[in-house]
């Protein structure tokens, strides 16, 4: 949830955007979890199988947030340098479709808990509309906990007098999405 708030920030996105944002990363994410849990077990790959791709897609969205951090803080930087020496009009950093699609796919290929299905199949086979209703019970947390996390930090960060940092607001929100991605990678967050 960290790049949605930091962007939201340093974007100025108003509150409903910013959770429109979260909400079309998250159904993204979701969707992309139930698939590969969804086709492993019609596959038959056994739990190990998805494990191996579902780590190997976890590593490849981590690389992506940090190079998309690092990224968003070079052009942050750059443009802030053209700004302050040049006394140019800044203009827009990235446009927000490039930076939407961006998190989209960044969400896309993060992994969230394809291994659900994979585990309760066997357990629910003789009930189809027990495990769609399971699906869409852990879907639906899922997603109100993400934009639950993001309207408490948007909101509470409207409290925290951040003015002095509003300069460099775009290269803080890319150095703090590239750490969020580097956490991932060493830590496996």
């Amino acid at each position: 949830t960290l790049p949605f708030v930091v962007l939201s920030r340093a974007r100025n996105w108003s509150l409903p955007k910013t959770l429109a944002v979260t909400t079309a990363c998250g159904i993204g994410h979701l969707l992309s979890s139930l698939l590969l849990g969804g086709l492993g077990a019609a596959c038959g790959l056994s739990l190990a199988r998805v494990q191996g791709l579902d780590s190997l897609r976890g590593d490849l969205a981590a690389t992506l947030l940090l190079t998309f951090g690092l990224a968003y803080t070079a052009l942050a930087l750059i443009r802030r340098s053209r700004t302050h020496h040049h006394g140019a009009h800044p203009s827009s950093l990235t446009t927000n479709s490039s930076v939407l699609w961006s998190l989209f796919i960044v969400f896309l290929l993060g992994p969230c808990e394809p291994l659900l299905p994979l585990l309760a199949a066997p357990a629910l086979a003789n009930d189809p509309s027990l495990l769609l209703l399971m699906l869409l019970t852990f879907s639906a947390f899922t997603l109100a906990t993400m934009l639950g996390v993001v309207t408490l930090a948007v909101l509470g960060l409207r409290h925290i007098n951040l003015h002095r940092f509003e300069l460099h607001a775009n290269a803080l929100a890319g150095t703090a999405i590239a750490l969020s991605g580097l956490l991932v990678l060493v830590f496996g967050l």
